[in-house]
């Protein structure tokens, strides 16, 4: 932790550096249904009747200060004959910007990590958009290395004609 705050040091400002060294600690915890409904109605309120807990092989973490959620992630297991996604997935890693740069996902991708290898998975997936240096830079930072998932190949590639950019896919071996 002290490492990765020298590392950004030259990045905070003062007042967000006090803010780290004054606040309690953030935990990450199970979220619950009514803290996903807080989520969505921040992410999503456009969408009606759609929650992040409506997959059925989802377990959601939040991190917390305070009573403050200060982010959000999904561990996905998807059974085997599902299709390109089967396994285990970490997905929808979201901090709420003024809360990055302090290690929130750091944290939430940590728990996922760990929750994995309690289940004895033997590798964890994810999809990360390739112009999102910061979060491949944590993925990496978590031992996470580009893979090709060629399921998955033909969908990314068309990612590239709709939208202009593609995600790319990244796993994790235990």
């Amino acid at each position: 932790m002290i490492k990765a705050l020298l590392r950004r040091l030259p990045y905070l400002s003062p007042v967000r550096l006090a803010r780290v060294w004054l606040k309690p600690a953030i935990e990450v915890t199970e979220a619950e249904a009514e803290d996903m409904k807080h989520i969505y109605l921040d992410l999503a309120p456009h969408i009606p009747g759609v929650y992040f807990d409506d997959q059925p092989f989802a377990t959601n973490y939040i991190a917390v200060r305070k009573r403050k959620i200060l982010g959000v992630v999904q561990l996905v297991r998807y059974p085997q004959g599902e299709g390109p996604f089967a396994g285990y997935w970490l997905m929808g890693l979201y901090v709420w910007p003024r809360y990055r740069g302090l290690g929130v996902g750091n944290l939430l991708s940590r728990r996922v990590i760990q929750q994995c290898r309690d289940e004895a998975a033997h590798e964890l997936h994810l999809l990360v958009w390739e112009e999102n240096r910061p979060a491949i830079a944590l993925y990496r930072n978590l031992q996470f290395h580009q893979t090709a998932l060629p399921a998955l190949e033909d969908e990314l590639r068309q990612e590239r004609q709709r939208f202009g950019r593609r995600r790319i896919a990244m796993k994790l071996e235990f």
